[in-house]
């Protein structure tokens, strides 16, 4: 498969609140938790968090953590201020990472981590119905385990994502 330029993409997605009820007792008002998830060609999940603040800290540490498994030539993302903060940005300059920013209204720029989001939801957030943060982090961990290693995808030529980021199939490395 010829991919070109190697990117990283990213993005924050919302996650309805009523299926993390505990999770933000204090943001009462606040019907959301933020989830940041960074990917690249293959689809392969290499990082994600989620994080009931707008603050930049739990996109940087997903973002080093993908980081620390390659180096994409582009970073891709919207142009929320957790991406557009010196902080973050500074990650990428400092290696030297060219910055991509969706346009505002620009769903489609950055369709591919859209739909991993819409299956996580379907998939695994709706039918979940979790209690408290830490069942969500367990369940969202199976669920990116499963959709790596083991979800074939039409796109990818019925391969699952790992197979397509590492060159082999999923437990024959």
């Amino acid at each position: 498969m010829n991919i070109g330029k190697t990117v990283f993409s990213q993005v924050i997605d919302f996650l309805p609140m009523h299926e993390f009820r505990k999770c933000v007792q204090r943001y009462e008002g606040n019907h959301k938790v933020k989830s940041f998830s960074c990917f690249n060609h293959s689809r392969y999940v290499l990082s994600w968090r989620i994080s009931n603040a707008m603050d930049v800290s739990f996109c940087r540490e997903a973002l080093e953590e993908a980081l620390g498994k390659g180096r994409p030539e582009i970073f891709d993302s919207d142009q929320g201020s957790q991406f557009t903060s010196n902080d973050f940005t500074g990650i990428l300059l400092d290696k030297e990472i060219a910055i991509s920013m969706d346009g505002r209204g620009r769903a489609f720029d950055n369709i591919f981590m859209e739909r991993l989001w819409r299956s996580v939801k379907y998939e695994e957030v709706y039918i979940k119905d979790y209690e408290v943060c830490r069942d969500a982090r367990e369940g969202l961990e199976k669920y990116f385990s499963f959709y790596n290693n083991r979800r074939y995808h039409q796109s990818l030529e019925y391969k699952t994502p790992y197979e397509v980021h590492f060159g082999v199939p999923y437990g024959t490395e």
